[in-house]
């Protein structure tokens, strides 16, 4: 967890890979965003640009409503998290 700049904290999920690598090799950056966006906005998301980098960086797509941010990144392999922000007293998980 983590705290945001505005106070509020973030839980981000560990990143889920898959070898397959889900960037340019495989369409356009216009071809991504037209098959991601419509499933990102089924779920409460915004639409998203198409992706940044890529050129022996990451290819990042990143999508949020304000309260749960999904981040798609690939550079070889691709990699997938999910971030939620929450309100409260603390960002430390409670000791167990």
């Amino acid at each position: 967890m983590d705290t945001r700049g505005d106070g509020t904290c973030e839980y981000r999920t560990a990143a889920l890979r898959t070898d397959t690598a889900l960037g340019i090799e495989v369409g356009t950056p216009e071809e991504i965003v037209e098959t991601l966006n419509p499933v990102f906005e089924s779920h409460g998301l915004l639409a998203t640009d198409p992706p940044q980098g890529g050129t022996g960086g990451w290819l990042t797509v990143e999508t949020t409503n304000g309260q749960l941010t999904f981040t798609l990144r690939a550079k070889g392999h691709a990699e997938m998290s999910v971030g939620a922000a929450f309100e409260g007293p603390r960002c430390e998980m409670p000791p167990t």
